[in-house]
């Protein structure tokens, strides 16, 4: 993952990149599972940039929005419809895409077959690699809603990660 980070609603040719540039490379992305009695779900996802320590969160943020703290009561989110989301970059939605463009089975593929290799029972995800590029896909939670999404910052002001609060742990309430 590298360049503008994207969220997803599902409908990837549609999608916006978040205004923040992030790192370029290869980073880790990482579930967090919330076991509510014998159920699972997606707490939260993140993209590790970096091991620094983040120092600051603030909002992933489109064109047009501006900063706010996280605990002011604005909350900037993205919709969620299908209860699926997705990390990508802008140059791998657009490969994606194109190549989506060739091949009418490729959505089925990916969002239906890849999906269900890593099935549990109220979660899944994918890893997906293409041509250069890569996604990471994943169950939202309880499935459909707004979910927030967070940018930490390291001591130096440097992105280390990208993080998507999908409510399951009601840490702004406490």
């Amino acid at each position: 993952m590298g360049g503008y980070g994207l969220v997803l609603l599902g409908v990837m040719h549609d999608a916006r990149p978040f205004s923040q540039n992030f790192p370029v490379g290869q980073f880790p992305v990482q579930l967090s599972i919330a076991k509510i009695g014998t159920d699972e779900r997606v707490a939260f996802s993140r993209i590790l940039f970096s091991d620094s320590a983040v120092i600051k969160w603030g909002f992933a943020l489109h064109d047009g929005q501006t900063q706010v703290p996280v605990d002011s009561g604005t909350f900037y989110g993205y919709g969620v419809d299908g209860g699926t989301g997705v990390f990508i970059d802008k140059a791998a939605n657009d490969a994606f895409n194109t190549l989506n463009k060739k091949n009418d089975n490729l959505w089925t593929t990916v969002f239906i077959d890849e999906m269900d290799k890593h099935y549990r029972n109220t979660w899944q995800y994918v890893l997906y690699n293409y041509d250069k590029h890569n996604l990471a896909m994943f169950s939202t939670g309880f499935g459909d809603g707004t979910y927030g999404t967070y940018v930490g910052l390291d001591q130096s002001g440097n992105i280390c990660r990208l993080l998507t609060d999908f409510g399951i742990v009601r840490w702004w309430k406490e």
